[in-house]
């Protein structure tokens, strides 16, 4: 099975669709950094009990809900 995508680079709204396409791996490498990986960092030498890391919890729960909702599974994108 093949797919194969065309896009009218004279086109403004082609144009952009491109650079979406072009940058899908790069946002995707971003957003898997930022959940697997920035989390710990945020939270390193805080007491769980902090209000900080509630805050940054909040945060990574608000992310992983918006994720969910735009049905984007970060791990296969970068498979």
């Amino acid at each position: 099975m093949k797919a194969k995508l065309t896009f009218d680079l004279n086109d403004p709204d082609d144009r952009l669709e491109h650079e979406r396409c072009v940058k899908s791996l790069d946002i995707a490498l971003v957003l898997w950094k930022l959940t697997h990986n920035s989390y710990c960092s945020l939270t390193n030498g805080y007491d769980e009990e902090d209000d900080y890391h509630k805050g940054v919890d909040a945060v990574y729960t608000h992310l992983k809900e918006l994720l969910y909702e735009h049905n984007i599974n970060i791990d296969k994108l970068i498979q």
